[in-house]
């Protein structure tokens, strides 16, 4: 069941609906091992690797939705899309915003690290070449795009950057995850651990764009800070935050600059132990003392930039929303088992 508006007129604003069909189809390969067995030494592994695909397979009425500000659901596509505007950049400078008549870039040219101008124009090249057309610039719905506006790549080429640019930015579905688990002992020593990852799928980092929003962080994340467009001719990874969403600088909850790769790899928990001999377990009275130690979540090598891209989502149609979840606990611990 999923809210769906309905027109004003009706009093209400949204009804509950069956918003359609959706199914999830995969398989997963396991293989076990014994690669080493001997009276002193043991090798055991086993592994796994899954595939899973979700799918939509209909609709209500056949019509697609746009849910949660985020994510794009249509009959025929997968589950998970992350739906807004692709960054490409920022403009280092006013005459930066020139394109051919058909949409494609020009080059700047530069003199003395300044914009070249000759009878009042900016010069430019299309391929190497001096172009000598008509120069258009974009524009969003409320003014021409600027030095230290965000650059955005047009779905529909007719120079305005509004919600028909708008499309799929990636997904939040793994290609695959694998875990993998091995088991030594020698002697009375064991030792086990475990590792765990999943690979290809993303995540939106709402967290960051929280951070990055002067409005409500002041200067933003350190990584906006040290990477802001403040003058012309910088090269920058932010608009100008001076200028806050101003021509649609931010792109808030569908900007792809905060759709971020979630692939990982963990070592999700490890175990050693020892166990006492028995004679000497049995001078005590107890047939068997094992003493152990060990630790859970102990590494995580990722190039996901929030706290932790592995959590869960309670509705299937928005999953790898990152809204700044408490990442899952590194814990040491040691023990003792006795059997009497």
């Amino acid at each position: 069941m999923y809210p769906r508006e309905l027109a004003k007129e009706t009093g209400y604003s949204t009804v509950l609906v069956n918003v359609g069909t959706i199914q999830s189809k995969g398989f997963e390969f396991v293989a076990t091992g014994t690669p080493i067995a001997t009276k002193n030494f043991e090798w055991s592994i086993m592994g796994n690797i899954t595939f899973e695909r979700g799918k939509v397979k209909k609709l209500a009425g056949g019509i697609p939705l746009f849910v949660g500000n985020k994510w794009y659901v249509e009959e025929g596509g997968k589950i998970g899309n992350f739906y807004g505007w692709k960054n490409l950049g920022v403009y280092q400078w006013n005459e930066s915003n020139a394109y051919d008549e058909n949409w494609k870039k020009l080059t700047l040219v530069l003199e003395n690290g300044q914009p070249k101008i000759e009878n009042g124009k900016a010069v430019y090249t299309s391929n190497g070449q001096p172009y000598t057309g008509n120069v258009l610039s974009k524009s969003a719905p409320d003014g021409k795009l600027k030095g230290g506006d965000a650059e955005w790549e047009e779905v529909k080429a007719d120079g305005v950057i509004d919600d028909e640019d708008r499309q799929i930015l990636g997904n939040a579905t793994p290609d695959f995850y694998l875990g993998v688990t091995n088991n030594f002992r020698y002697k009375n020593i064991a030792l086990s651990f475990t590792f765990n990852g999943s690979f290809g799928g993303e995540v939106y980092n709402s967290l960051l764009q929280t951070q990055n929003n002067p409005s409500n962080t002041g200067a933003g994340s350190p990584d906006m800070v040290y990477n802001s467009w403040r003058k012309p001719g910088d090269i920058a990874k932010y608009p100008y935050y001076i200028e806050k969403n101003n021509r649609g600088n931010l792109k808030t909850n569908q900007n792809s600059l905060y759709v971020e790769d979630a692939s990982f790899f963990r070592l999700s928990s490890a175990r050693l132990s020892y166990q006492l001999n028995e004679k000497w377990s049995k001078t005590v009275g107890l047939r068997r003392i094992t003493t152990y130690v060990y630790g859970s979540n102990l590494l995580t090598w990722t190039n996901y930039r929030g706290y932790d891209p592995e959590f869960s989502t309670n509705n299937p149609l928005t999953p790898g929303d990152d809204v700044g979840k408490y990442p899952r606990r590194r814990e040491f611990g040691l023990g003792i088992n006795v059997n009497f």
